[in-house]
């Protein structure tokens, strides 16, 4: 995540200096979930970087910009670790939302609409730092419950109506790729070509980021997804002959089979 959250500072800093003068407030408030230290930071390099570049008055005015964000930044901290626990608490309850309910949306809808206001990038970090952190520490069965469990939950904010479709997506895409993570292409070849399926749709409307690189993305992921699904109708065939086939011949070609994880609770 860090990679997709320093594009969403870059392109916040962009915004902010083709914006008028005096509207600089305004844009940080809309974008309050990514004023933290590290756009801070950010902003002092691009500053530095477009004063060699001879770019001074966008370098002063980054300068300007960060050090009002310095003078407060300690307020902003604690309201930022604030709302971190606030993220994390919302994560759990969706994710166990959409465990009990087996992903139904007339269940987890509700607390996703209650809560538009978080379902940001901040949400998605959370999301990839707590599979991070947990999913390697568990059994496989219960990853392999969890794993499933978020992909249901991506599936539902990948077509979830409301909110910022665009952050809907780039959460979408975490929760594949933190699936992916757990549903390798041997232990799981099926629920893998299912999610590497699901990831090239996300890629397909995705709104961050390149066109052409999302079109990339959508089609390597497409293509993962078609090896295994090849496979598995070839195999397929191969068991249809064999039940056609005169008894005394050996079948040829063993099917593919896959393993359906069992739920967990978080």
């Amino acid at each position: 995540m860090a990679d997709t959250r320093e594009d969403a500072y870059l392109e916040l800093i962009q915004n902010l200096l083709n914006s008028p003068h005096g509207e600089e407030s305004a844009i940080l408030n809309v974008n309050s979930d990514l004023v933290d230290g590290g756009l801070v930071q950010m902003m002092l390099e691009k500053a530095d970087n477009l004063r060699w570049e001879g770019s001074l008055d966008n370098a002063n005015r980054l300068m300007n910009i960060a050090g009002y964000l310095l003078g407060v930044y300690r307020k902003i901290d604690s309201l930022v670790a604030a709302t971190q626990a606030e993220y994390f608490n919302l994560l759990i309850e969706l994710l166990q939302a959409t465990s009990d309910s087996k992903g139904n949306p007339e269940v987890v809808y509700p607390l996703l609409e209650a809560n538009q206001d978080k379902l940001n990038l901040s949400f998605a970090e959370v999301l990839s730092n707590w599979a991070r952190v947990n999913l390697p520490q568990q059994e496989a069965t219960v990853a392999a419950g969890n794993a499933g469990v978020i992909v249901d939950f991506s599936n539902l904010i990948w077509q979830f109506p409301l909110g910022r479709r665009r952050d809907n997506l780039e959460i979408a895409i975490v929760g594949y790729e933190i699936a992916l993570s757990v549903f390798t292409q041997a232990a799981f070849p099926e629920h893998w070509a299912g999610t590497q399926h699901n990831l090239g749709n996300a890629y397909s409307e995705r709104i961050k980021g390149e066109k052409t690189d999302n079109l990339e993305m959508e089609i390597a992921c497409y293509g993962e997804a078609l090896k295994i699904r090849t496979l598995t109708q070839r195999n397929c065939q191969v068991r249809h002959s064999q039940r056609n086939a005169p008894r005394d011949l050996p079948p040829s070609v063993t099917s593919v089979t896959s393993v359906t994880p069992s739920a967990a609770p978080f």
